[in-house]
């Protein structure tokens, strides 16, 4: 129930974010279980996510891994049937691309807790560097190619 460091919510702010109200949790095993996409900072949280509920390892992600897993995937046409659908299926092909991709230290978003601003900063660029896109990715399942419609 901590709310967020100075420091983090200073970058927020600065990358337009709004840091007011934020209060951490502690992630329950029924949290990534109703999840259909887990994103962590670390590969070391990936990995406790999937210890404490290992039936979500295909969807579950660092944010770093899932930006670049995206990236291999644009172009990609899914069309299922609603926006709901063609998000778990985009999951599901991540899942399945990562099992070509080798985990990477830059996976990983460094923990700023405890350092400097500067640390907090490079932190905030890499998380809005990576989560921008894969939001962008996943706002373009709004519309199906096959019918033009908004989902």
């Amino acid at each position: 129930d901590a709310p967020i460091h100075p420091d983090s919510a200073l970058v927020l702010r600065e990358l337009g974010g709004e840091p007011d109200g934020f209060r951490a949790r502690q992630l329950r095993p029924e949290h990534a279980t109703a999840a259909d996409l887990v994103l962590t900072m670390t590969r070391d949280h990936r990995r406790q996510v999937l210890e404490a509920a290992p039936r979500t390892l295909n969807r579950t992600f660092t944010l770093r891994e899932a930006a670049d897993l995206l990236s291999v995937l644009e172009g990609r046409d899914l069309t299922g049937k609603d926006f709901g659908t063609r998000a778990r299926q985009l999951v599901a092909d991540m899942a399945e691309a990562r099992f070509r991709r080798r985990s990477r230290d830059d996976d990983d978003v460094v923990d700023p807790i405890n350092q400097s601003p500067e640390v907090h900063r490079r932190a905030g660029e890499l998380i809005a560097e990576s989560l921008t896109p894969l939001l962008a990715g996943f706002v373009a399942l709004r519309v199906d190619r096959r019918h033009r419609d908004v989902a």
